[in-house]
């Protein structure tokens, strides 16, 4: 089955640029509801989709589900290390 909420359609060309990056051969669309094509490592294509009743989002082929979610996570804001030193450094402790 695909997914039909994991990637906004906002965030298509930022993905489109994060596949270039990554080396991934990719094509425009081929049909009327096609917003672009991927090439999965057996040489096929896999689609991405335009939607009609949520159109915010795209539809992702369910192969193309785990490269999508690499593309989630590698624009994910990474989070900062806490330790005693840097709460120290934000925050004198109370009783100073």
């Amino acid at each position: 089955m695909s997914a039909r909420n994991l990637l906004h359609k906002t965030r298509v060309a930022e993905f489109q640029a994060w596949l270039t990056a990554e080396g991934i051969p990719w094509r425009g669309p081929r049909g009327d509801w096609q917003i672009m094509q991927i090439q999965l490592r057996d040489g096929q294509w896999a689609c991405i989709y335009e939607r009609i009743h949520m159109p915010e989002h795209v539809t992702v082929d369910k192969r193309l589900v785990p490269l999508v979610y690499a593309f989630i996570n590698s624009t994910k804001p990474k989070p900062v290390e806490a330790s005693i030193d840097t709460f120290d450094a934000i925050q004198p402790p109370p009783w100073d």
